[in-house]
């Protein structure tokens, strides 16, 4: 078995795995840069002895992007010998993919404000908040129920049937 270590690597030092088949979308990337923002690196870089990132691409990009240049050292997990090729594919995948859950949505529904969830990366659609002319992974229209109210939108969340207020500022008549 591999035994991992926290060492420091100067954020500049840090190569992109050549081969690493996840890619970064530009939203995606601008909601870790919020995260990285406010949290700072809560999750180390796993690197190759040769200081070939294997699973935080998208962090070590937030990170430059944030310090521009400046001199940043950073903690990283780093094996106790050189993974070969084979190894190093096979964890970059494993890091992204073996994820071992899923999101509760009903917990989600009943615990956390919508347009929190929404800030923190969610998108509308991923919560069921699309609204009527908004569609499922099937291709067919939403069905979930709306109703005015004085304090905005009813909208029900077709996953999980919890009701959110969806506040919206009334347009004044003139």
């Amino acid at each position: 078995m591999i035994k991992w270590t926290v060492e420091t690597r100067k954020l500049s030092e840090l190569k992109a795995y050549e081969k690493n088949p996840r890619r970064i979308t530009e939203k995606g990337l601008n909601d870790l840069i919020k995260s990285l923002e406010l949290f700072g690196l809560a999750e180390p870089i796993v690197i190759n002895r040769d200081d070939t990132i294997i699973g935080g691409h998208a962090r070590v990009q937030g990170l430059k992007r944030i310090h521009k240049g400046k001199a940043l050292k950073i903690d990283v997990y780093v094996p106790d010998r050189l993974l070969d090729e084979k190894e190093v594919a096979e964890l970059c995948i494993r890091l992204n993919k073996n994820v071992a859950g899923v999101f509760d949505f009903d917990m989600l529904a009943n615990e956390f404000d919508p347009r929190d969830l929404v800030a923190f990366g969610f998108s509308e659609d991923e919560l069921g908040l699309g609204g009527p002319d908004a569609v499922d992974d099937s291709g067919a229209p939403d069905e979930s129920d709306e109703s005015e109210s004085d304090d905005g939108r009813i909208i029900k969340c077709p996953k999980c049937k919890h009701e959110f207020s969806v506040l919206e500022k009334k347009k004044k008549k003139k």
